[in-house]
């Protein structure tokens, strides 16, 4: 997964640190994935 946005490296980042079946909790602002008039997640 490559990208220049700060927020989807620094998901990436947790992702990659997680271990097999691990959990993570992640607090985003408002819009962070499912804006679609930026170039985020667009989930």
């Amino acid at each position: 997964m490559q990208t220049r946005e700060t927020v989807d490296l620094f998901l990436q980042l947790i992702i990659e640190l997680l271990k097999d079946g691990g959990r993570a909790a992640v607090v985003l602002s408002d819009g962070t994935l499912f804006d679609q008039n930026k170039d985020g997640l667009g989930c």
